[in-house]
């Protein structure tokens, strides 16, 4: 018998290509394997440094907080977290290049929160010291109220317009006193009984908030707060200022928190001065 040497080393190439894809088929999958552990190491450890840099940008809100300004360097102050002790250790943290900023900067224009029926809001028309709970200075002047941040149309049925009663505080401690307006864009049918101040429909955005009605009013001398009231519906109300600037509303605070992985995250939070309970001041429909 004769050995056919062309099948022979036909076999053989064959067998070694076969062996040569098994071998790179293991390969792709061993380093398919690798490249995707990697990958979900990486990404495991982003989300890692992610949670510590916000856990870290919270402290420095929680500090902002409670962080007093100097009144001789202005509204607006930024603190670096090398300078705050309760900051300057926190594990993993670039205090150097981390910092929070605290704001108290007057507005002239300002709008509420969603305020729902009933529901009232304090506004600050004078300077307010947390600490001491006094008002440091006064104010005075016309200031435009905006309402029906909702596009509310009917008076009757269904998602009616809403009204809003104004309080103005002021006078001093001695002899607080009150002015009162309520507002309702509908007149006909009469919903409120009274001597009301009229308002007049309009379109105008106040940061960023539509309003469709709009009514003017005049702050007393020596004017300390504002509070406003939403009756029927539910309405944001802006606040504008045609003279002098108001008091700033709170405390803006924001901190940027960076890791030595160089990972960062920023917060920020608005803290605004104290409201006052609806039963104070403020009357009953």
């Amino acid at each position: 018998m004769r050995l056919n040497r062309g099948n022979i080393n036909n076999n053989k190439g064959q067998v070694l290509l076969i062996t040569v894809l098994l071998l790179a088929t293991v390969i792709t999958l061993v380093m398919t394997v690798v490249i995707r552990s990697r990958t979900d190491t990486q990404v495991t450890k982003l989300e890692e440094d992610s949670q510590k840099a916000l856990k870290a940008s919270e402290a420095g809100i929680e500090v902002g907080l409670r962080q007093q300004l100097d009144s001789t360097q202005g509204n607006k102050q930024t603190f670096s977290y090398s300078n705050v002790p309760v900051l300057n250790d926190l594990h993993d943290v670039d205090v150097a290049h981390s910092q929070f900023t605290v704001e108290l900067t007057p507005v002239t224009q300002f709008v509420t929160p969603l305020l729902d029926k009933d529901q009232q809001y304090t506004f600050y028309l004078s300077n307010y010291n947390q600490s001491s709970g006094q008002f440091t200075n006064s104010w005075s002047g016309n200031i435009d109220l905006y309402i029906n941040s909702q596009s509310y149309t009917s008076c009757t049925t269904g998602s009616v317009k809403p009204a809003i009663e104004a309080t103005i505080v002021y006078g001093d401690v001695n002899a607080y006193k009150v002015s009162r307006w309520v507002i309702d864009p509908c007149s006909s049918p009469s919903r409120i009984s009274g001597t009301l101040q009229s308002s007049t429909t309009t379109s105008i955005s106040i940061d960023g908030t539509s309003f469709s009605d709009k009514t003017q009013i005049t702050a007393p001398a020596n004017s300390k707060l504002l509070i406003v009231r939403t009756y029927f519906s539910d309405s944001k109300i802006g606040i504008k200022s045609l003279g002098a600037p108001f008091s700033a509303q709170g405390k803006m605070i924001m901190a940027t928190s960076v890791l030595n992985t160089n990972a960062q995250a920023t917060e920020k939070y608005f803290q605004s001065y104290p409201q006052i309970p609806a039963e104070f001041f403020i009357t009953s429909l």
